[in-house]
This record gives structure tokens, sequence and C-alpha cells, in this order.
């Protein structure tokens, strides 16, 4: 059974043995903050001497919806509004998870009817064309598996776009656009007050 042992470690160092974890595919650890963003004291402000923040979107497009108004108490990364999509796009997100779900189920399939294969020689009983033949399915239903993958992840990239984010701890000061308003790339749409003293000790 040595080989048989040496082949499974072998799979699960190229990364077959998380599949099937149940693990799911989140959306990237970095997600785009507004255009203007502080470095030691806020650049871009009204007034060099107050911490307001002039804040827009990255691509030009129609306002879709509006999540805050003046007054509001934001944190770093808080979306404050939301860009509508182009005509030609649409939400695929939820239809690329299923395929992804799929996907890792028919990998895990492949994965154990391979591993059978492999059990079945160690015993004495070869197989040598349906070992190959499974081996190969495995390969790509792995291929297939991290092509899904791959399309998850550029759906969550493209939805962070659409996505106005503050870029601090504060208050928005003011609100300068409406819904469904079409707005230029880099065209100031709201403004955020800075709350130093919140960036350094964080809200409770």
């Amino acid at each position: 059974m040595r080989g048989l042992k040496e082949r499974i470690a072998c799979m699960a160092a190229i990364g077959l043995g998380a599949v099937g974890s149940g693990e799911s595919i989140e959306s990237p650890a970095s997600e785009p903050m507004a255009a203007t963003q502080p470095v030691s004291r806020p650049e871009g402000s009204e007034d060099s001497r107050t911490n307001d923040i002039r804040v827009a979107f990255d691509h030009s497009g129609r306002v879709g919806e509006i999540l805050v108004q003046a007054g509001d108490t934001v944190r770093r990364g808080s979306i404050l509004a939301v860009r509508a999509r182009d005509e030609s796009g649409q939400d695929d997100t939820a239809a690329l998870r299923a395929a992804l779900a799929k996907a890792e189920s028919d990998l895990q399939a492949a994965r154990t009817h391979y591993l059978n294969k492999l059990q079945q020689r160690e015993i004495g009983r070869p197989a040598a064309d349906d070992e190959e033949n499974a081996r190969l399915a495995m390969e790509d239903a792995l291929r297939r598996r991290n092509e899904a993958v791959q399309e998850v992840t550029r759906s969550y990239v493209e939805e962070n776009r659409l996505r106005l984010r503050s870029p601090v701890d504060g208050r928005v000061e003011s609100v300068m656009i409406e819904s469904n308003q079409w707005v230029e790339a880099g065209q100031p749409v709201m403004i955020v007050r800075w709350d130093e003293e919140a960036t350094a000790n964080g809200y409770e």
C-alpha cells in the first residue's frame, strides 16, 4: 500500500486534498476604495484646514443607488453608492457560483474514482487503461474547477467596481448626486469628513 499512500500524498500536495471541503470562494480581500484617499491629512479637500474629502467613482456611469445621506456616520470601506450596470451587463454571480459548486462536485467524484482505480491495482487487480482514463478525467475536472474559480473571482471584481466606498472613518457632510444621475469618472459625488479620532481609536 506504500505506493498508494505516496500517490495520495502527492495529490494532496498539488491542492486536490482541499476539494470538496465546503470552502467558499470569497470576494477579493482587497476591494476598491473611493477615488480619493487620505495619506496623513486627506488630500483633495475643499478647505485645507478641514478633513473634508471629495469622493468619486473611478468609472463613468449612471448612479443606480445612493445608500447614505448627509449626517450619516460611515466606516472606512462602507458602501456609499452603487453605479448601475451597463445595458449589456448582467449580474451572473449566482449562476457562476452554481457552476463552481458543480465543478467542485465533479472533481470530487473524479478524484474518488481515480483513487479507487489505484486501490484496485494495489490489491493485484491491475487495469492500466482504466487507471489512465480515470487520471485524465480527474485532471480535466480539476481544469474545469479552476476555470470556474476564475470566473467567480472575475464576477466579484466587476461587482466591486460598481461600488463607491468611503476611504475613511467619518461622517457624510453632503451628497452631491441623485439616483439615476450620470456621473463622470473622478467627478465628486459626496463629501465625507474624516474623523481622525475615530480612525485612531476605532468605533466601539
